[in-house]
């Protein structure tokens, strides 16, 4: 009972359940219907133009016709096969595609008794960062090594001279 009467005094208090629920906003109040909304003025769409298309592949393969390739490998068509995948490997494969074709070119070299040319497709445009990093690393090095060497000339040559002067006593 107590319950019931704390209860009722609060819906009392509290008043009607749209004290609970935001107020609607009327027309009065300056809301907009949908049928009142300003109307913008159209907006003229400048003409996109799509992008170029890619330019054509230098060596006229796809991916998988160079795996298909790769794989067909044997001794009669060793030679021109390279020959004719050289472009692809040079100018437009992958770095995981030419890593994994390179290794397979060999170990089927291997396997059919013949060799890969030397320097085969080492110029690619895949490495190029890689050898370009590497021969300044060892240009680094080299400077140290000339360095290092000059600097052991000067001691040794400091070391002659002091064993050369008379000592004094």
């Amino acid at each position: 009972m107590k319950f019931s009467a704390s209860f009722v005094g609060l819906l009392m208090v509290a008043g009607t359940a749209h004290a609970f629920t935001s107020p609607a906003v009327s027309s009065k109040m300056g809301g907009l219907k949908m049928s009142e909304a300003p109307v913008a003025e159209a907006e003229v769409e400048e003409q996109v133009q799509a992008p170029d298309a890619p330019p054509a592949a230098l060596s006229g393969l796809r991916m998988h016709e160079v795996r298909r390739a790769v794989h067909s490998l044997n001794k009669e068509n060793f030679e021109t096969t390279l020959a004719d995948l050289e472009p692809y490997f040079l100018n437009e494969a992958g770095s995981s595609l030419y890593a994994k074709s390179m290794r397979r070119i060999s170990a089927r070299a291997d396997a059919l008794g013949v060799e890969v040319p030397a320097g085969y497709a080492k110029e690619a445009k895949v490495t190029q960062k890689r050898r370009e990093k590497q021969n300044a690393f060892i240009q680094t090095k080299e400077e140290e090594r000339m360095a290092a060497e000059a600097e052991a000339e000067a001691e040794a040559a400091d070391a002659t001279e002091e064993e050369a002067a008379p000592v004094e006593e």
